[in-house]
């Protein structure tokens, strides 16, 4: 098998209402200095001029492309899953439209999925706010920590926008539409690709993008969220008292962070 050296990446942006971000976002994949890639942003049907920046992008790139759903679907799962139907790419990457990459980020990732012969991996991300800034430490060529099935049950510290997947290996899963799952979906979609294709996540611990925190991520309640988290691990066969571990786990690691940004 001959392997591709600049394989093309399929980009998704799911968007809703997010005018004061998406451009800056749309211009950190322009930005990009690998250049084989395609950017889908899937609208959920925006009310706030969203729909007008997009049209302004796909109609001046060639590589952007505008999709919509057919109606407002109240999360990023259906939209996320119209642009992995669409993708022509032999790797997806997800973005969420808030969100912006470091202009080497593709360059880096793509080259280190390669060097590492990984279907799946995610990288680390540099959180910032109005009040709040986080660095991490950058060892470059090292990675963080390998993921499994159940190492990610008791963590699920993987962000959507530092994640990229080979598209055969995703194949026919799709992310759950349920709104009860919303803020979490994509945990569950991990989730289901490492049960079903027994895979792993290598994650480096090289930062590539801008995780923003937002009024919307800041004040999500504990408590739901972690309602959400019992209620996605409670869908896999894993036994009462690994699940309470895990919840357990998750509880502690969330209050942990919610402690950091404040």
């Amino acid at each position: 098998m001959i392997m591709t050296l600049s394989p093309k990446v399929s980009i998704i942006i799911p968007n809703y209402n997010t005018v004061k971000y998406l451009e800056e976002t749309i211009q950190s994949v322009i930005s990009q200095t690998y250049k084989n890639w395609e950017l889908l942003i899937v609208d959920d049907h925006s009310t706030d001029g969203s729909i007008d920046i997009i049209r302004k992008y796909s109609d001046a790139f060639e590589q952007i492309k505008f999709l919509q759903t057919e109606q407002n679907s109240g999360g990023p799962a259906t939209p996320r899953n119209i642009g992995i139907d669409n993708a022509t790419g032999e790797y997806i990457a997800f973005l969420d439209s808030d969100d912006t990459w470091y202009k080497d980020r593709l360059s880096f990732h793509i080259n280190f999925m390669l060097r590492e012969n990984s279907n799946f991996s995610a990288t680390y991300r540099n959180t910032f706010s109005e009040n709040y800034q986080q660095n991490f430490e950058i060892q470059e060529n090292k990675f963080l920590k390998v993921y499994d099935f159940h190492e990610l049950m008791k963590k699920n510290l993987i962000d959507t926008s530092t994640v990229i997947i080979k598209k055969e290996l995703i194949g026919d899963i799709r992310f759950n539409p349920d709104r009860k799952l919303i803020a979490i979906e994509d945990f569950d979609f991990w989730l289901q690709i490492l049960k079903k294709r027994n895979e792993r996540i290598l994650v480096s611990k090289v930062q590539t993008m801008n995780y923003r925190l937002t009024g919307a991520n800041i004040s999500r309640s504990k408590l739901k969220m972690a309602k959400k988290f019992y209620d996605v691990i409670s869908r896999y066969e894993v036994s009462p008292w690994k699940r309470l571990y895990y919840f357990c786990n998750y509880s502690i690691l969330s209050l942990i962070y919610q402690v950091k940004i404040r």
